[in-house]
Order: structure tokens, then C-alpha cells, then sequence
């Protein structure tokens, strides 16, 4: 627990009330969306059963929590191999979790606002 305080606690917010990061590896969906036959690339519908194949996809193409952005790089160049090319490194806001937006700034009360740094 004391080692993700002390990440917390050094990591650069980016301007994010409450951050977190995520790695965001879009090919889960965009994988089931269009597939090659031969040399012709077939794209799924988006009827109402393909739409709902692809929600039940989203949370394959998330990993995370991370508690700075260099964790999550360090992970994403680690095990480059499990993602795609287009996976990247997202920093998302908590503020909607209140659980998590008051340890936060329990533990760096100057970060009280997005941004605000003294």
C-alpha cells in the first residue's frame, strides 16, 4: 500500500482530477469488426447482435489500473508482445469515484483541483 501512496504521490496528475492510467488496446473490437478473406477484407454489420458482441469486447481491450503513467509504459513496452500496434497509454479522471477521489486527496492535498499544483 505505502509503495502505490508514494507512486500517487510523485506521479504527474496531467492536469486530471484524481488520475489513473489505463492501457487502451483498440484492436479487441476493431478486430471483430473486419477480418480478411483471401484478399478481400470483410467488415461485420452493426446490427442490433453485432453491437452487443462488440460491448461484451470493451473490457478485453482495457488493462489497468496504473497509478502513474510510467508504470503503464513500463508494463506496455514489457509486454509489447500481448498488444497491438495500437495499444496506448490513456490517463483517465476518478473523480466520479468518490471513494477514490478522497484518498487521493488524502494523500496529496495540494492536488485539489485538475491542475492545481503548489
Amino acid at each position: 500500500m505505502e509503495e502505490i501512496i508514494n507512486t500517487l504521490k510523485s506521479a504527474d496528475n496531467e492536469g486530471t482530477e484524481s488520475p489513473y492510467w489505463l492501457i487502451i488496446d483498440p484492436s479487441a473490437v476493431t478486430d471483430f469488426l473486419s477480418w480478411r478473406d483471401g484478399r478481400e477484407t470483410i467488415y461485420a454489420s452493426l446490427d442490433k447482435e453485432n453491437i452487443a458482441r462488440i460491448a461484451d469486447q470493451i473490457p478485453n481491450c482495457i488493462t489497468g489500473p496504473y497509478f502513474s503513467r510510467s508504470d503503464a509504459e513500463s508494463h506496455l513496452k514489457a509486454r509489447r508482445y500481448a498488444f497491438s500496434k495500437k495499444a496506448y497509454v490513456y490517463c483517465h479522471s476518478g473523480y466520479w469515484s468518490h471513494k477514490y477521489k478522497t484518498f487521493y486527496r488524502e494523500i496529496r492535498p495540494h492536488a485539489q483541483q485538475a491542475g492545481e499544483e503548489k
